[in-house]
């Protein structure tokens, strides 16, 4: 698990000046008008590329993805970003609403967790999360063309100055933890100019009509409004699993939000 990145993450840890371990090359982009790419090849650096810049995000996530897994990996990436809320920073996460129907059950409580977290579902299939198979199947036949337009994005940007694009959605399977098969795939982390137009494409996919706030759908809404929110381990209860241990630690620059 020692990897380049991660040996910079780890130097960067002494260094108390900056604020992450990504800033000098967004200020050499800056200054040069040009960008920095860095190839994220393995699913641990490209994890540990996301939570170390989550934990130092000072403004805003916003985050876009076809799939979002009720697994390790999934329920993670919403504790770090739970974490992130708390401290100020505004999150704003986009997922395909096919992969939130996996997740019906704690849709509410997501929807819900804090002011500073919104979640949006893009062309939802119905006006309900929690729908039946034949209503699914029901939906894909009467209005196939509607229905089959899925959004596969897979964007991150932070304070509008680093971005990270590429194939992995939030599963195990992309970040090197799952266990039933071997997994590849990879991501670019960006900073610089291009970053702008990554974060002016998340805006506009957030602003389009298909893409509907959870708190808004009715029965999230009805679950919010009568208190029956279904609570999983995500927030104050949460034990980190011991596979993101040395990820954590390389992924916080001076140990301030550690767990």
């Amino acid at each position: 698990m020692r990897h380049l990145l991660f040996v910079m993450l780890l130097l960067h840890s002494l260094d108390t000046n900056a604020e992450n371990a990504f800033t000098e090359q967004l200020v050499k982009a800056r200054l040069e008008s040009s960008n920095y790419a860095y190839l994220l090849e393995l699913g641990d650096d490209a994890l540990l590329a996301r939570i170390h810049l989550i934990r130092n995000a000072g403004r805003s996530i916003d985050i876009q993805t076809f799939i979002w897994a009720p697994d390790e990996t999934g329920a993670f990436m919403f504790y770090v970003l739970w974490k992130a809320a708390k401290r100020g920073v505004l999150v704003r996460l986009l997922i395909d609403d096919l992969s939130l129907r996996s997740i019906s059950g704690s849709v509410a409580y997501l929807a819900s967790l804090h002011p500073n977290i919104e979640i949006k579902q893009y062309n939802p299939l119905a006006d309900n999360t929690d729908v039946g198979v034949l209503q699914k199947l029901g939906a894909f036949t009467l209005d196939f063309g509607n229905s089959n337009h899925r959004m596969h994005n897979k964007v991150v940007v932070i304070d509008g100055d680093f971005g990270i694009t590429g194939g992995r959605n939030y599963e195990n399977d992309y970040f090197d933890r799952g266990t039933a098969r071997t997994f590849k795939d990879r991501d670019v982390l960006l900073a610089g100019d291009v970053v702008e137009a990554m974060a002016s494409s998340f805006e506009e996919y957030w602003e389009d009509d298909r893409s509907v706030f959870s708190r808004d759908m009715k029965d999230v809404k009805k679950d919010i409004r009568l208190g029956l929110v279904q609570a999983p381990i995500t927030a104050e209860h949460y034990n980190m699993p011991l596979i993101f241990d040395d990820l954590s630690i390389c992924a916080n620059s001076d140990g301030r939000f550690m767990k």
